[in-house]
């Protein structure tokens, strides 16, 4: 898979899921090149979604995770989360 068509399918994907105002990806694979364990991409993924507003950290997180449990598993190696309600931005 390509990194612009992972891309587009998460944007989509997470858009959907979370009914988001905003989805960010930004790619930090080509920092880890070379790595005996790179086995997959490295990213930092911003959604700002109304179904965050009321939730803590934690709660946020398990949710990004459950959405990106498939991608988790074979396709991203490394994932920072910034999760926001609306009202945070």
């Amino acid at each position: 898979m390509t990194t612009s068509t992972l891309h587009d399918g998460l944007q989509a994907k997470l858009t959907e899921t979370f009914e988001a105002s905003l989805v960010t990806i930004e790619d930090y694979s080509h920092l880890h090149a070379g790595h005996a364990q790179n086995t997959g991409h490295h990213l930092k993924i911003t959604i700002v979604s109304p179904q965050f507003e009321g939730k803590n950290g934690l709660e946020r997180h398990r949710m990004a995770h459950a959405a990106l449990k498939v991608e988790m598993q074979s396709l991203i190696h490394a994932l920072e989360l910034v999760l926001k309600s609306p009202s945070e931005t």
